[in-house]
């Protein structure tokens, strides 16, 4: 398999996703939350979508921005990029 880049809605992905947030949940059941990391973190992730928002109005941006990779001869690994503007010159990738 060749490293691809692939859509956020690829099958997959989603998969991969599912299973491994299911295995933090159940990792993480039983540890106490601190509740201003918590609210830290929510508005870090509010203010990095912003951000993101704002490159997509001023740039040309490439939708299918995970990219799927083979770690070892069975295991397929995905690693997505946060945002993949597109120029005259090709890609240009913020991670």
């Amino acid at each position: 398999m060749k490293t691809q880049l692939i859509s956020v809605d690829d099958l997959g992905y989603k998969k991969h996703n599912r299973s491994y947030s299911q295995r933090y949940r159940m990792h993480q059941h039983k540890k106490d939350t601190d509740p201003i990391a918590r609210d830290y973190y929510r508005q870090l992730a509010w203010f990095e979508h912003d951000i993101l928002a704002w490159f997509e109005r001023l740039t040309d941006h490439h939708k299918e921005r995970v990219l799927r990779y083979k770690a070892s001869s069975t295991h397929i690994k995905y690693q997505e990029i946060d945002f993949i503007a597109t120029s005259e010159l090709g890609f240009s990738f913020v991670s």
